[in-house]
């Protein structure tokens, strides 16, 4: 299981159980993902992502969330140094 590096924009989110997280992307951007709190540890700064589905060739991976981001995206291309855990 890979964990993806994540930063908390607000707590508590629309309801008191769910937080805010921004995700730093590969081209720069910061895309907002809405999460239960108990899926984000602040021990690690992380999200749990699985294995990354793709790999570009410059080293970007392509990790897929556990729900949609704010803009609907699934997946995202995210730089690989903020991946940590289980990859390959």
């Amino acid at each position: 299981m890979a964990r993806l590096a994540a930063e908390i924009l607000c707590d508590p989110g629309l309801h008191p159980s769910l937080i805010v997280l921004g995700v730093a992307t590969a081209d720069g951007q910061l895309e907002e993902i809405s999460l239960d709190r108990r899926s984000f540890s602040e021990a690690d700064g992380g999200i749990d992502v699985g294995h990354p589905v793709g790999q570009r060739g410059d080293g970007a991976l392509l990790v897929e969330f556990p729900q949609e981001t704010s803009r609907g995206a699934w997946r995202l291309w995210v730089p690989a140094a903020t991946v940590t855990g289980a990859i390959g």
